[in-house]
Protein backbone atom coordinates (compact mmCIF):
# COMPACT_ATOMS: atom_id res chain seq x y z
CA UNK A 1 0.00 0.00 0.00
CA UNK A 2 1.65 3.56 -0.91
CA UNK A 3 2.00 6.15 1.59
CA UNK A 4 -0.75 8.66 2.16
CA UNK A 5 0.07 12.01 0.65
CA UNK A 6 1.45 15.04 2.75
CA UNK A 7 -1.68 17.00 3.55
CA UNK A 8 -1.63 20.12 1.56
CA UNK A 9 -1.52 23.47 4.16
CA UNK A 10 -5.15 24.50 3.07
CA UNK A 11 -6.44 20.94 3.82
CA UNK A 12 -4.78 21.24 7.27
CA UNK A 13 -6.27 23.86 8.47
CA UNK A 14 -9.87 22.81 7.09
CA UNK A 15 -9.17 19.75 9.05
CA UNK A 16 -7.93 21.51 12.58
CA UNK A 17 -10.25 24.58 12.14
CA UNK A 18 -12.92 23.37 14.84
CA UNK A 19 -10.69 22.59 17.25
CA UNK A 20 -8.55 26.02 16.75
CA UNK A 21 -11.61 27.92 16.79
CA UNK A 22 -12.75 26.10 19.78
CA UNK A 23 -9.50 26.74 21.94
CA UNK A 24 -9.69 30.29 21.06
CA UNK A 25 -13.60 30.49 22.26
CA UNK A 26 -12.62 28.36 25.24
CA UNK A 27 -9.80 30.84 26.38
CA UNK A 28 -11.82 33.47 25.84
CA UNK A 29 -15.06 32.36 27.41
CA UNK A 30 -12.72 31.52 30.22
CA UNK A 31 -11.60 35.08 30.09
CA UNK A 32 -15.05 36.04 30.43
CA UNK A 33 -15.53 33.93 33.84
CA UNK A 34 -12.32 35.71 35.08
CA UNK A 35 -13.54 39.33 34.50
CA UNK A 36 -16.49 38.13 35.96
CA UNK A 37 -15.10 37.30 39.06
CA UNK A 38 -13.07 40.09 39.61
CA UNK A 39 -16.06 42.28 40.27
CA UNK A 40 -16.75 40.33 43.38
CA UNK A 41 -16.12 41.65 46.93
CA UNK A 42 -16.79 38.22 48.24
CA UNK A 43 -13.99 35.13 47.84
CA UNK A 44 -15.28 32.51 45.55
CA UNK A 45 -11.85 31.58 44.11
CA UNK A 46 -12.70 28.04 43.71
CA UNK A 47 -15.88 29.13 41.22
CA UNK A 48 -13.33 30.16 37.86
CA UNK A 49 -11.59 27.18 38.07
CA UNK A 50 -14.13 24.65 39.02
CA UNK A 51 -16.17 25.84 35.66
CA UNK A 52 -12.86 25.84 33.17
CA UNK A 53 -13.65 21.92 32.03
CA UNK A 54 -17.28 23.03 31.31
CA UNK A 55 -16.05 26.22 29.68
CA UNK A 56 -13.88 24.74 27.67
CA UNK A 57 -16.19 21.80 26.69
CA UNK A 58 -18.75 25.10 25.75
CA UNK A 59 -15.92 26.54 23.32
CA UNK A 60 -15.06 23.56 21.70
CA UNK A 61 -18.56 22.87 20.97
CA UNK A 62 -19.30 26.33 19.59
CA UNK A 63 -15.95 25.85 17.21
CA UNK A 64 -17.43 23.01 15.69
CA UNK A 65 -20.76 24.33 15.04
CA UNK A 66 -18.95 27.54 14.11
CA UNK A 67 -16.37 25.03 11.51
CA UNK A 68 -19.54 23.28 10.45
CA UNK A 69 -21.64 26.68 9.56
CA UNK A 70 -23.93 24.75 12.21
CA UNK A 71 -26.07 28.76 12.17
CA UNK A 72 -29.43 27.99 13.52
CA UNK A 73 -27.34 26.21 16.61
CA UNK A 74 -25.31 28.69 16.68
CA UNK A 75 -27.93 31.49 16.33
CA UNK A 76 -28.99 32.16 20.22
CA UNK A 77 -25.32 31.27 22.27
CA UNK A 78 -24.14 34.10 19.58
CA UNK A 79 -26.85 36.35 21.52
CA UNK A 80 -26.30 34.81 24.84
CA UNK A 81 -22.65 35.52 24.38
CA UNK A 82 -22.79 39.00 23.15
CA UNK A 83 -25.53 40.02 25.97
CA UNK A 84 -22.87 38.76 28.14
CA UNK A 85 -19.99 40.71 26.76
CA UNK A 86 -22.27 43.94 27.16
CA UNK A 87 -22.81 43.50 30.69
CA UNK A 88 -18.53 43.01 31.16
CA UNK A 89 -18.23 46.11 29.22
CA UNK A 90 -20.74 47.65 31.50
CA UNK A 91 -19.70 45.73 34.90
CA UNK A 92 -16.31 47.47 33.50
CA UNK A 93 -16.97 50.95 32.86
CA UNK A 94 -19.17 50.87 36.39
CA UNK A 95 -16.19 49.66 38.65
CA UNK A 96 -14.03 52.95 36.79
CA UNK A 97 -16.99 55.01 38.06
CA UNK A 98 -17.43 54.01 41.69
CA UNK A 99 -15.61 52.32 44.32
CA UNK A 100 -16.02 49.72 47.13
CA UNK A 101 -18.84 47.62 47.06
CA UNK A 102 -21.84 48.50 44.30
CA UNK A 103 -25.33 46.33 44.11
CA UNK A 104 -25.46 47.53 40.11
CA UNK A 105 -21.59 45.73 39.77
CA UNK A 106 -23.15 42.56 41.52
CA UNK A 107 -26.25 42.48 39.81
CA UNK A 108 -24.10 43.27 36.40
CA UNK A 109 -21.80 39.93 37.54
CA UNK A 110 -24.36 37.90 38.26
CA UNK A 111 -26.25 38.32 35.05
CA UNK A 112 -22.72 37.94 32.88
CA UNK A 113 -22.31 34.17 34.71
CA UNK A 114 -25.75 33.46 34.46
CA UNK A 115 -25.65 34.46 30.76
CA UNK A 116 -22.57 32.45 29.99
CA UNK A 117 -23.50 29.68 31.88
CA UNK A 118 -26.75 29.57 29.51
CA UNK A 119 -24.79 29.81 26.55
CA UNK A 120 -22.16 27.30 27.65
CA UNK A 121 -24.75 24.72 28.19
CA UNK A 122 -26.87 25.50 25.07
CA UNK A 123 -23.72 25.00 23.11
CA UNK A 124 -23.55 21.42 24.68
CA UNK A 125 -27.18 20.27 23.92
CA UNK A 126 -26.72 21.96 20.48
CA UNK A 127 -23.67 20.06 19.56
CA UNK A 128 -25.08 16.80 20.98
CA UNK A 129 -28.65 17.46 19.34
CA UNK A 130 -26.60 18.31 15.96
CA UNK A 131 -24.20 15.31 16.36
CA UNK A 132 -27.50 12.89 16.87
CA UNK A 133 -29.20 14.75 13.84
CA UNK A 134 -26.66 14.84 11.62
CA UNK A 135 -23.54 12.73 12.56
CA UNK A 136 -20.12 13.50 11.21
CA UNK A 137 -19.37 11.04 8.22
CA UNK A 138 -15.91 9.84 7.25
CA UNK A 139 -14.69 10.65 3.64
CA UNK A 140 -15.57 8.77 1.07
CA UNK A 141 -12.82 6.20 -0.06
CA UNK A 142 -10.86 7.60 -2.89
CA UNK A 143 -9.98 4.56 -4.18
Amino acid sequence: MPARPALPRQDFVKVWAPFIIGTVLALGSVALAFQTRASWDSHRDWVVPVTVPILVIGGLAMGYLAAGMRLKALAVPIVLLAVALLFTLLNILRGNSVEGSDGLRDALSIMTGVLLGATILWLIVAFAWTEYRNPIEPPAAEM
